[in-house]
């Protein structure tokens, strides 16, 4: 596919950045231009499904590699399964890391896992901040 072979040093990329959680947070944009566009987004509330949750992000990452197609994939890396507050947490956190390696497979974008307490604490000086943070900051200083 063209663009997707692109040497990261000749011409911008474009990123999309995520962190999958209840709260999806994301930030799309060239590596040359800032501010990128970014959001967030719950797939799921309460006691819904896992399966649910990994449909409508599904949903959303289709329209979005359709509509806007990124060169590469920035993902805070999923929890190691003993980090985790419950088991129902660690299957949702995998199904959505599943919906996002299945379609960028697709597509032929590679996915960058990037370590989720290292990313935290590097870019927001803590282990943990809002969903939205640690996209804008992968995509700021990660890949700059």
């Amino acid at each position: 596919m063209a663009g997707r072979d692109r040497d990261a040093g000749s011409c911008p990329l474009k990123i999309l950045a995520l962190d999958l959680s209840r709260n999806v947070g994301w930030a799309l944009g060239n590596s040359d231009a800032h501010p990128p566009e970014l959001g967030c987004f719950n797939v799921r509330k309460g006691n819904e499904s896992a399966e649910l949750a990994a449909g409508i992000f599904g949903r959303w990452l289709r329209d979005v590699l359709r509509d806007t197609p990124p060169d590469i994939i920035a993902v805070e890396d999923y929890m190691q399964p003993t980090a985790s507050r419950s088991q129902d947490a660690t299957i949702a956190q995998l199904m959505l890391h599943g919906a996002l390696h299945g379609l960028a497979g697709l597509k032929r974008i590679k996915v960058y896992p990037v370590a989720a307490a290292t990313a935290r604490k590097h870019f927001c000086g803590k282990a943990f901040a809002m969903p939205v943070h640690i996209p804008i900051k992968i995509f700021n200083e990660f890949f700059s």
